[in-house]
């Protein structure tokens, strides 16, 4: 199901800044919030929904072993004990909702503490990241723009291995322009098959959401006077009429989910009111293009994920034992080289994935060369390159140690990896439809329970005269 908040007031979450009293003055809240920020919105909602003792589950419930009363307890079943890891319930999200008309069901916007909130009506839209291999391109003295599509250049040896690095092809007379981050479902569906978003699909972030200053004192709780130097101020997020969170949520008992959201629940570091509601998840727009990206990965081999949420790629320790990355059976993949972009980092760039058995299928250099190989779905697959932006570094706050987690280098949504499946013509077509159902609406890397790594398949882009990338397999253009 789908959880829809909206919010009755600002919102404000805190990101990797340190913010330490009399050190630290200003902090901006980061919007929209990382996937396990809403995992806890998630497990608090469980929690006061259906905990009759919050507090003793604060210091460690047992559950069952009578101090509360309750058996076989729905908190620790799908929330899990304060401070556990999560695994009972999937999520997919955060992402934004906006009303057609920007004033549902009546309601004037977040400003006003109506119980309808600015909760989305029939037909809202939902909205996520640009792809980061779509650029916007205008005239240089001015005029109409269009979006247009990052292509992969011939492959080079760099600093990352033996990748083809994305170019742009500009009219001439033209230049590239800020592209709009978000991107309308529909469009965002019609992106995914092939086709380049029009410009009115592109939304700026300003007409989603304005930030605010405000300004605060610590005060002395014993005098109940001003502290000195404890002055601070931070930015906080008031959303436009008609806009609202969502996130996916699955695993949960109908029962257990309809009470846990309902209701005015709080929201992020200032615990501001959202109404929270319950939408059906089925017969998503995004997902809406399957036999149209099918054929168009069959037809040339090629395919693209696009994250629709951060991903935490945990790269293996130097020398550690992996599987054999390209199936050739000749066991270059069975240790990590050394050398690399992975080796000793705590992050990397690199995509990986759980195999049917549960185990990290990490790409592997081949022959010790730069070109990465890896598979998924029983398909043999070649890292052919990636659209990335700088690392979105992620931590959070451990509310039972009540310390900070540690900072995590994530890939930020938007990026997108581009892959060749090594196959013949005569198995394109089911190695296309089994590397969809593998990752379509799925996970990869570390954090899935919690949204982490969240992405979708694409298919070759098709150029101004109907052919694919001009580096799409077997295609001149």
């Amino acid at each position: 199901m789908e959880w829809r908040l909206a919010p009755l007031d600002t919102l404000f979450f805190r990101g990797p800044e340190p913010f330490n009293a009399g050190e630290s003055m200003h902090v901006s809240s980061v919007f929209p919030p990382v996937p396990e920020t809403m995992q806890g919105f998630v497990r608090t909602a469980i929690l006061e929904a259906h905990c009759p003792t919050p507090a003793l589950h604060a210091h460690g419930c047992g559950g069952d072993d009578g101090r509360c009363g309750a058996a076989d307890c729905p908190v620790l079943r799908f929330a899990g004990p304060a401070g556990s890891p999560v695994s009972a319930i999937q999520l997919r999200g955060p992402y934004l909702l906006r009303a057609p008309d920007g004033t549902p069901d009546g309601a004037p916007g977040n400003a006003a503490p109506a119980p309808t909130g600015n909760a989305p009506a029939v037909g809202v839209e939902r909205l996520f990241r640009t792809p980061l291999d779509i650029v916007v391109t205008a005239p240089g003295g001015g005029g109409a723009g269009k979006a247009t599509f990052l292509r992969l250049g011939d492959r080079v040896r760099c600093d990352l291995g033996d990748l083809s690095l994305p170019q742009l092809d500009v009219t001439p007379g033209w230049q590239a322009s800020a592209t709009p981050p978000w991107l309308g479902e529909s469009h965002f569906a019609a992106y995914l098959a092939g086709d380049a978003p029009p410009l009115a699909g592109l939304v700026e972030s300003t007409d989603l959401w304005a930030g605010e200053g405000r300004v605060g004192i610590k005060v002395n709780e014993a005098t109940h006077v001003a502290d000195e130097s404890m002055l601070y101020s931070i930015e906080v997020v008031r959303l436009r009429p008609g806009v609202s969170l969502a996130v996916r949520v699955s695993g949960l008992p109908g029962a257990v989910e309809a009470a846990a959201a309902s209701g005015l629940r709080r929201l992020g570091g200032e615990g501001r009111l959202a109404v929270t509601s319950l939408a059906p998840d089925a017969d998503l727009p995004l997902l809406s293009m399957r036999e149209r990206v099918i054929a168009g990965i069959a037809r040339h081999r090629r395919f693209k994920l696009v994250l629709l949420q951060p991903a935490y790629f945990p790269a293996p320790a130097p020398n550690a034992t992996a599987r054999d990355g390209d199936g050739d059976g000749n066991g270059d993949g069975g240790r990590m080289a050394a050398a690399g972009p992975c080796a000793g980092a705590r992050g990397s760039w690199l995509p990986w994935w759980h195999d049917a058995h549960g185990q990290p299928q990490y790409p592997q250099p081949v022959n010790g060369a730069g070109t990465w190989r890896t598979q998924a779905a029983g398909v043999d697959l070649t890292l052919l390159g990636a659209v990335l932006d700088r690392p979105a570094y992620i931590g959070g706050w451990d509310m039972k140690a009540r310390a900070p987690k540690p900072l995590r280098p994530c890939v930020p949504a938007g990026a997108v990896y581009w892959f060749e499946m090594n196959v013949d013509a005569a198995g394109a077509a089911r190695a296309a439809a089994a590397i969809y159902e593998r990752f379509n609406d799925a996970t990869i890397g570390e954090g899935a329970a919690a949204g982490f790594g969240h992405v979708v398949v694409g298919a070759p882009h098709a150029a101004p005269d109907g052919h694919a990338d001009p580096a799409s397999k077997g295609e001149d253009c």
